[in-house]
């Protein structure tokens, strides 16, 4: 048992009761003095104790910065103590909703430094707690239906700040970190309700805050529940600013960037992560574009004004991403080999365009109609 004050905590009907900023704001109070003067029963009605409108509109913690570093001490120890060894449960639900309603909270006060990404680590380890069975043996499908849908709405906002500035698709630490998270707690995503866990989408009033907005979570919930396998990889595209597109087997991706070669590599490598057989990408700013052919190991890339098919073999680790980042062919290595656009299809493109059942003339007219 955990009281009545802290359970209200857990299951958003109570703030964390820390010290507050100093107010400039106005304080309105009705005084009634126990003496009436003569001519004050005219004036009744207005010496009646006034009901001041209230907001459900969250309010950001003020944490002084002389105590951030215990509070994120606090934090760890706290979270720490949700998990056993083995990545079971330690605590039973409502503490973990606990928690997680104060790491939250926490966040939106801006305890961890811009520089200190922590915090992630912790976000992370949450997800786990919250979609762990109970620690008596009893599995979480048989709590409440109030807790059920309390515990995916808090999921989704954990999972909504842990996305910030992060990818589901990139190769980046916190890219890494935000996709193993997604990939277990996923299913408790999609079936969040945004409203079961508003008090934790919190304004950002604080400096430093991370916070988590109705959209941003509603817009996760709607991409957990979408059976498109390719919907996190043009998430991932669409979040740097580029438009995904896809006809009869050809993707595209148009944006501003001006140099097209990591942007086509970078959309080769993780759309071709859901494709079976093999994946073909063009990615075109206002004046460039290169086209890229992508079936493990092998890579044929076209790219303008140059006439000239280059051939590659890219094998683990490296991948289309890493080897094309900066954007200069003469110093990505494993080229094989290289044909001329007339000449026909170099035999790997051969193989990569009977996969995708489309003719070499029907590809080539495609992308000069669209250049032009």
């Amino acid at each position: 048992m955990i009281g009545a004050p802290l359970t209200d905590l857990a299951f958003g009907t109570s703030p964390l009761d820390l010290p507050q900023a100093p107010s400039s704001r106005w304080i309105v109070s009705a005084v009634t003095l126990g003496v009436r003067e003569e001519g004050d029963e005219e004036h009744e009605d207005e010496t009646e104790e006034v009901d001041l409108p209230t907001t459900s509109e969250p309010l950001a913690l003020y944490v002084a910065p002389e105590q951030r570093a215990r509070c994120r001490a606090w934090a760890r120890r706290w979270v720490a103590a949700l998990t056993g060894p083995a990545g079971s449960a330690a605590a039973p639900v409502p503490v973990r909703l606990l928690v997680a309603n104060l790491y939250v909270q926490l966040l939106a006060a801006g305890v961890w430094d811009e520089q200190d990404q922590s915090w992630r680590d912790g976000l992370s380890r949450l997800l786990e707690a919250l979609r762990s069975e109970d620690p008596a043996g009893e599995a979480d499908h048989d709590a409440p239906p109030e807790t059920r849908r309390r515990l995916d709405a808090v999921a989704a906002v954990v999972m909504t700040l842990l996305v910030q500035d992060a990818t589901f698709s990139g190769g980046g630490e916190h890219d890494v970190v935000a996709a193993r998270a997604w990939h277990g707690g996923k299913a408790m995503i999609a079936r969040a309700e945004p409203a079961e866990a508003e008090d934790l989408m919190i304004p950002p009033e604080r400096a430093l805050a991370r916070v988590a907005s109705w959209s941003e979570v509603d817009r996760l919930i709607t991409l957990a529940q979408e059976d498109d396998p390719y919907a996190e990889a043009i998430e991932g595209l669409t979040a740097a600013g580029w438009s995904v597109a896809c006809e009869d087997g050809l993707w595209e991706i148009t944006g501003s960037f001006g140099n097209p070669l990591p942007v086509v590599a970078k959309a080769a490598e993780r759309l071709g992560r859901h494709h079976a057989d093999a994946v073909l990408v063009r990615a075109r700013s206002k004046n460039r574009w290169a086209f890229m052919a992508w079936a493990d190991p092998y890579l044929v890339l076209l790219n303008p004004p140059s006439r000239v098919w280059f051939n590659y073999q890219v094998r683990p680790p490296a991948t289309p991403e890493s080897r094309f980042s900066g954007g200069d062919l003469s110093t990505v290595p494993g080229r094989v080999g290289s044909a001329p656009l007339q000449k026909g299809p170099p035999e790997a493109l051969r193989k990569i365009l009977a996969e995708a059942s489309l003719a070499y003339p029907e590809l080539v007219r495609r992308l000069f109609t669209l250049d032009t």
